[in-house]
């Protein structure tokens, strides 16, 4: 392992065991007009024994960071629509870059969740069927919820200098939601604009296009622009984010954790 995914690793762990700290209250108060499966959600998954860290925004649309032993190594997107306490969805799985194939023999797979339950601000449960090839690969999510979600988001709060917890690059987050960095150790350039997605919680729209890279996971390619969803931790901003439009154009997931300076 390269010592950025070293880097990223730690930071990731980090980030994990933050999120499962006493900010965890079954007892939130709801939030009137809110989504029953909206939130900054942790937990775990079965039998694959990943830990999950990641969030469900308002539109039910949703992003999670998948690790092993704190080294991030699937993400999984899709959508869920809620009937009361009920739902199902969609869902896609991708490599983390560095990371491990969603299932033996797949970089990606697309598929499907055909049941979950969700007790609102405390926890979320669901099944998921991902189809690799012939086979099916199941898993259990097992998730509580992070009160940190009930934190307004505007790009004021979002604003500020960064350094990024992989490699020590400077991130610059600008009023208007603008992003810039440019990294020493691989020659990116990398631009990108975070938004809320509501302002009354604490999840953001983000994108970010890598380009002019010498060296590291994009060395080579075309400019690639990845996009996901982001939280900020205290004052660090984490971000899960995926290349391409689908599972067959993705080059994989990527973890962002940015320390404000």
């Amino acid at each position: 392992m390269s010592i950025e995914l070293r880097a990223l690793a730690v930071a990731v762990a980090t980030a994990l065991v933050a999120s499962c700290s006493s900010d965890n209250n079954p007892d939130s108060v709801f939030l009137e007009g809110a989504s029953v499966t909206g939130g900054v959600w942790t937990g775990t998954t079965s039998p694959q024994g990943e830990e999950i860290f990641g969030i469900v925004a308002e539109d039910g649309s949703f992003h999670f960071v998948a690790s092993i032993g704190g080294a991030p190594v699937r993400q999984y997107f899709g959508s869920i629509a809620a009937a009361g306490n009920l739902f199902n969805g969609t869902i896609a799985g991708v490599s983390s870059v560095g990371g491990a194939d969603v299932c033996p023999g797949f970089s990606a797979a697309e598929g499907t969740i055909p049941s979950g339950s969700v007790r609102r601000r405390s926890s979320l449960s669901f099944v998921s069927q991902l189809v690799c090839g012939t086979t099916v690969s199941v898993s259990d999510f097992a998730l509580s919820y992070s009160s940190r979600y009930e934190r307004s988001a505007s790009n004021a709060t979002v604003a500020g200098n960064y350094t990024n917890s992989a490699n020590g690059a400077a991130v610059t987050v600008f009023p208007t939601g603008a992003i810039f960095s440019q990294e020493p150790a691989t020659g990116c350039v990398i631009n990108g604009l975070i938004t809320p997605v509501s302002p009354r919680f604490n999840a953001y729209d983000i994108s970010v296009t890598y380009e002019q890279c010498t060296s590291g996971p994009f060395a080579g390619s075309v400019p690639i622009t990845l996009s996901g969803l982001a939280t900020l931790d205290g004052t660090d901003l984490v971000a899960s984010l995926v290349s391409g439009t689908s599972t067959t154009t993705s080059a994989g997931g990527i973890v962002l954790v940015l320390n404000r300076t």
